[in-house]
């Protein structure tokens, strides 16, 4: 089940988010940054069994156009499926109760769960951001770009 996250909830994601295989691939938080995004009712979790199974951040670039970033996202227990039903209910959330036209994400090049989980959910690449994030090994990494437009958005029934 997709709900706004909770101050309760914020251990649980910051487990999630700063998890060794999980910090090679996304930015580690900022101190403040899963509190605010909380507080501004833009971080979720998805809960399977009472349990935060996994996190998504977003970001609003220009709420009056609908332009949306989706900037982290993350689930407990990658490779059981988890992530199609989490990103199909939370792109329900983003487009059809939010009201979004484009939701954008970018994925380091070599996270290739997350960039066949991209592809599968319709979103187009439209670009790279060249050597944009250094890893914590200190590795410069590229980031890949795609986006998804409500009108190209597949009904949740041809996702399944």
């Amino acid at each position: 089940m997709l709900r706004p996250a909770s101050s309760d909830d914020l251990p649980a994601v910051l487990a999630i988010w700063t998890r060794p295989e999980t910090a090679m691939l996304l930015p580690p938080p900022e101190p403040g940054d899963a509190e605010a995004a909380c507080d501004d009712g833009l971080l979720f979790v998805w809960e399977r069994k009472g349990r935060v199974a996994g996190f998504a951040n977003l970001a609003v670039w220009h709420r009056a156009d609908g332009i949306w970033g989706l900037t982290h996202f993350a689930v407990a227990n990658p490779g059981q499926g988890e992530g199609r039903r989490f990103l199909t209910a939370l792109l329900d959330e983003v487009f059809e109760q939010r009201g979004a036209h484009r939701l954008s994400v970018d994925s380091v090049p070599d996270n290739r769960p997350a960039l066949r989980l991209w592809e599968w959910a319709g979103f187009r690449p439209e670009g790279c951001f060249r050597q944009c994030w250094r890893r914590p090994d200190g590795r410069w990494s590229d980031s890949l770009l795609f986006a998804l437009l409500a009108t190209e958005r597949p009904r949740a029934e041809a996702l399944d």
